[in-house]
């Protein structure tokens, strides 16, 4: 049996509809084939959200988009095969997934990978400084910056700091 192709950007912008009218933001939509079959992963955050203080995410929030998603690609059709919807937090170690978000996180740490290799390197490790037109800056472990080239970014993701849950624990 042929599978029809399915256009993840279509699917993106139903997410993008139905998380706006829940005050939430999409991080991450993907589809793939596991060992269930195919699964659609959204990934949601409430907007403004500080990752160090929690996504601003609960169960409660994940089954209602969740809800609202999969009757949106019913109606629409959305999707030709059958597909498992999950929908939860980025996590403490979020996905970097526009340049926006490398703005946004300036001075955490980050880990990137590329799809070829940057100032002789596929990944890169450092503190997020920001960017500069279509480059993410990144201060490296050895004092150096690296420019980043954003099309050139296949993943990334913020680095777990343990400071960062040590802070937060000692503001209760």
């Amino acid at each position: 049996m042929v599978s029809k192709m399915v256009n993840v950007e279509h699917f993106g912008e139903i997410a993008r509809r139905v998380t706006a009218r829940h005050a939430c933001d999409v991080v991450l939509v993907t589809y793939r084939r596991e060992q269930q079959g195919w699964v659609l992963r959204v990934l949601i955050e409430k907007a403004g959200s500080d990752p160090r203080r929690g996504s601003g995410v609960d169960h409660a929030l994940c089954a209602a988009v969740s809800r609202d998603l999969g009757d949106a690609v019913d109606v629409e059709d959305a999707m030709p095969d059958s597909f498992v919807l999950e929908v939860s937090s980025p996590g403490i170690e979020r996905p970097l997934t526009r340049l926006a978000d490398y703005e946004r996180f300036a001075g955490r740490e980050a880990r990137l990978e590329t799809s070829a290799p940057v100032a002789g390197r596929k990944r890169h490790c450092g503190r997020l400084l920001g960017v500069r037109g279509e480059e993410v800056a990144l201060a490296l472990a050895d004092g150096e910056v690296a420019a980043i080239p954003f099309p050139k970014i296949a993943k990334a993701h913020l680095v777990y700091e343990k400071s960062e849950m040590v802070s937060k624990a000692g503001e209760k």
